[in-house]
């Protein structure tokens, strides 16, 4: 990817963010001293609109790796009076399509793995998450699902394999301390 924008896909993972969303972010939307980032708008077709949904409109915790990238795409990017954190090359909004047709399915493509949708970065920031012991509830609050956590359930509930034995272990650490330390009686 061109370096004006070479930041987008870890970011997106990192985030969460769907493509608008993400394209849609300005300096005025990032306070990189707490590690958030605020979703209340998004771009599409070039302009910038509300988001379509209520829980979609939230705050993003990230951690300090997003923030550096952050910082980092804040000092390579093109020159952005409205501020966009992944400008176009004349410095507005980038239209969604117009991004994915010239810069990011050619970068798929050149990386070999050309079926790669920006949506899939989503699902990988979530997938790893889940991975890392996250509660459901907060994935899906980061994604701005305002259902409590079930659709993550339902998409990527099959990558929770062993999470009902590391449930009772953790209870059990938490109750006994190390594994076996206590007796019942």
């Amino acid at each position: 990817m061109p370096e004006h924008v070479a930041r987008i896909v870890p970011l997106a993972i990192l985030t969460m963010l769907r493509r608008g969303e993400i394209l849609g972010l300005r300096d005025r939307d990032l306070d990189l001293d707490a590690g958030a980032v605020s979703v209340f708008s998004q771009c599409q077709e070039g302009e910038r609109v509300a988001t379509k949904t209520r829980s979609s409109r939230r705050i993003v915790d990230v951690g300090p790796v997003a923030v550096r990238l952050i910082g980092e795409q804040q000092d390579a990017r093109v020159d952005s009076p409205e501020g966009f954190l992944f400008p176009s090359r004349t410095g507005g909004p980038f239209d969604a399509d117009n991004f994915m047709a010239r810069i990011f399915t050619p970068a798929a493509r050149a990386a070999g793995i050309p079926e790669l949708t920006f949506h899939d970065l989503r699902h990988t920031g979530a997938s790893l998450m889940i991975a890392a012991g996250c509660h459901v509830k907060v994935i899906a609050e980061q994604m701005g699902h305002s259902d409590g956590g079930g659709l993550v359930l339902k998409r990527y509930g099959h990558l929770c394999k062993g999470a009902r034995r590391q449930a009772a272990e953790a209870l059990e650490t938490h109750l006994f301390g190390a594994a076996g330390a206590s007796s019942v009686g």
